[in-house]
């Protein structure tokens, strides 16, 4: 009796210390929510989103372009890597966006010296087992906005713009539709702060090996619903080729590659324009 009542009164205490601990964590969330994001700096301005494909080498025959004046007009997001490297470059970056996915503590830990004011967005997946290690290690992962992305939403992000559905881009709740780091998270962050020019450097989607290796590997497993959504560069260049239209129809947006390096179909644009 006297072990069975011990038994009981542990388990009571785990129950309300992980319920005190899921409330402390919900309310950090609430408060670091992207739909909290109110940059008036940032708002209306032109965004130039880095990813950290081949093509944003050639960011650096560009430097001269980085003025005070540029800085006036453009805001610029930086997806993982990239956003270090162009720190390292002197580039000021002003939103640093990754996810759990090939996540490194650099992250987290790096100073970034010529991004003072540079705001940390993280997005996790809810339904995934990084989604618990994350509540109850949240600290780890310095961030100063998150976004929850919901791959139970009706439908990805890939799809709802080829399906030419409304609202592909609007934050509900603060979750975003699944996708690729740069659909899932920066496209939304630069409607968010409502860019009338999107420019893209670094998201190339070429045919290269870990395409390849993505599309051979798991083409027999059910690890993702519909996984080619999120790592078949075909799916993905399809996508993109419906993108420029879906953008400009629902949210008056213009998007541009600035390579031709890059094998997503978007419009290129003349990065000596910028």
């Amino acid at each position: 009796m006297k072990l069975f009542f011990i038994i009981t009164l542990v388990i009571i205490i785990i129950f309300i210390l992980l319920i005190l601990i899921i409330y402390k964590f919900n309310l950090n969330v609430k408060k670091k929510s992207l739909e909290n994001l109110y940059d008036i700096d940032n708002m209306n301005k032109k965004i130039i989103i880095f990813s950290s494909g081949p093509s944003l080498n050639k960011i650096e025959k560009f430097l001269h372009i980085f003025t005070k004046e540029f800085y006036n007009n453009y805001c610029i997001i930086a997806v993982k890597s990239s956003a270090i490297y162009l720190d390292k470059l002197g580039i000021k970056v002003d939103y640093f966006v990754y996810n759990f996915y090939n996540y490194k503590p650099e992250y987290s830990n790096y100073n970034f010296v010529n991004s003072p004011n540079i705001k940390r967005i993280l997005s996790i997946n809810v339904f995934n087992i990084n989604y618990l290690f994350f509540m109850f290690n949240h600290r780890r992962y310095k961030y100063d906005y998150n976004i929850f992305l919901h791959n139970k939403i009706e439908l990805t992000s890939f799809n709802c713009v080829n399906q030419d559905k409304y609202k592909c881009f609007d934050i509900i709740n603060n979750k975003s539709r699944n996708g690729h780091i740069i659909v899932e998270n920066a496209l939304y962050l630069a409607i968010l702060l409502k860019s009338p020019n999107i420019y893209i450097l670094g998201w190339d989607v070429c045919n290269n090996k870990k395409y390849v290796y993505f599309k051979e590997h798991y083409k027999n497993t059910n690890i993702v619903k519909n996984w080619k959504e999120f790592e078949d560069f075909e799916y993905t260049l399809t996508f993109s080729k419906n993108l420029p239209g879906y953008l400009k129809k629902h949210y008056n947006v213009n998007i541009y590659k600035l390579s031709d390096k890059q094998c997503v179909h978007l419009p290129l644009y003349d990065i000596n324009k910028l």
